[in-house]
């Protein structure tokens, strides 16, 4: 699959993402053996419900500041992992298996999508300094926030380089069903196995996520476990809509609610966008020539296109998923770049998301007389970045689904 890169790109690319794991565990990992206090809230929070846990108190509990969402599986697996640690070295540990997981998922990647096109060294290297401004502040906003969602990224692109076959489908539905018990959400991301007619992945999938949930029943009954699920249906579904369509929310959802001027239909809008999203799988499930996975890259764009929808219709699509902006903005502008006649249309809005992902620079913004730069996320510009990749990703999909060379 990757026989024709040259041994060049292997070692810059090497070296580009070995800078970044470098200056950001510095960043984010060494630097953060702090006080507690100092750690960020929305991971405290992962502890605090340990600690709860560990009391026989009451897990989920809507009327908190900042209520725990997540399983109950989720919750036992890190009480007995990083709640083991001290609280700064968990964080510590936190930081830097992202930061790993995320070099290695976007050095797959983009062998994947097209370094095999051997663009030259220094157009290559400008590609990843542009797409790296454009979504520098996802990182940053990423462990300010105190997320894990750079660890669900490197799970699923795990599960789709798994070979599909028996072992392969086993492991891609395992590692999914940890995704799933994290963030159930991420459900959307299934789109890209129903693509590729990956049934027993998915069959193993939905039996890997329901033996999880119910395993820690097991271990303290089943009265207890169903009253655990109800508790976090319960937050779940009080979420106010002031945090549904808050200005970090960049879904297409929240984003629309903000600009209709009525927030309070955020939860419409949702089930619109979502519904659409799951619509658009199964047409592509019907329509995609089998013959078209032969080629190897299109796996790697219907990955590419799998991610950004979720960008853009997920619920929650907080702002630091512009993470993304790096590994997709640099597939994408490669796989344009490299073929002839170059596609006229994918180029114009990769230039349209350079010029967005410039404007929300701070120093820009000011310069150009915007006071706050938090008004651009109101507006949705960082949905509007979402949007503009997606719709690329889905012209290079398209362009592209006729192609079956398995040399490719």
């Amino acid at each position: 699959m990757y026989a024709s890169l040259n041994k060049a790109h292997h070692r810059w690319l090497a070296i580009v993402l070995a800078v970044f794991v470098l200056y950001t565990i510095g960043r984010f990992g060494i630097d953060q053996i702090r006080p507690p206090g100092l750690i960020p809230n929305d991971y405290m929070n992962f502890h605090h419900a340990s600690d709860r846990l560990a009391a026989h108190e009451q897990i989920y509990q809507a009327g908190d500041a900042s209520p725990f969402k997540y399983s109950p599986t989720f919750l036992l697996f890190f009480r007995y992992t990083f709640d083991l640690l001290p609280r700064t070295v968990a964080w510590a540990v936190w930081c830097t298996i992202s930061i790993a997981g995320f070099a290695w998922a976007t050095y797959w990647l983009w062998l994947a999508a097209g370094l095999t096109y051997r663009l030259p060294r220094r157009v290559f290297l400008a590609l990843v300094v542009a797409a790296g401004i454009c979504g520098w502040h996802g990182y940053i906003e990423h462990f300010s926030y105190g997320q894990g969602d750079m660890i669900l990224y490197a799970l699923f692109i795990a599960a789709v380089a798994a070979t599909p076959k028996l072992s392969g489908d086993l492991l891609s539905g395992a590692l999914m069903s940890l995704l799933l018990i994290a963030k159930p959400q991420a459900g959307i991301l299934l789109a890209y196995f129903l693509v590729c007619r990956r049934w027993r992945m998915l069959a193993a999938t939905g039996a890997g996520t329901f033996a999880l949930l119910l395993a820690p029943a097991l271990g303290w009954g089943f009265a207890r476990q169903i009253q655990l699920f109800g508790e976090w249906w319960v937050v779940l579904s009080q979420q106010s809509t002031e945090f549904l369509t808050g200005n970090l929310n960049q879904s297409v959802a929240a984003t629309a609610a903000r600009w209709l001027g009525n927030r309070a239909l955020v939860g419409c809008l949702t089930t619109l966008a979502v519904a659409s999203g799951a619509l658009a799988a199964v047409v592509l499930t019907l329509a995609w020539p089998r013959a078209a996975f032969a080629a190897p890259r299109n796996h790697a764009r219907m990955t590419l296109t799998t991610l950004l929808m979720y960008a853009v219709v997920s619920p929650l699509s907080w702002r630091w998923f512009t993470f993304l902006w790096l590994p997709a903005g640099v597939a994408l502008a490669v796989d344009a770049l490299a073929v002839r006649p170059r596609p006229r249309l994918q180029l114009a809005l990769l230039v349209a998301f350079a010029l967005t992902g410039t404007l929300l620079q701070t120093f820009v913004a000011h310069a150009l007389g915007i006071a706050e730069v938090d008004d651009l996320s109101r507006l949705g510009f960082y949905t509007l970045g979402n949007c503009l990749l997606f719709t690329t990703a889905c012209l290079s999909l398209h362009a592209h689904r006729n192609e079956n060379d398995v040399s490719s």
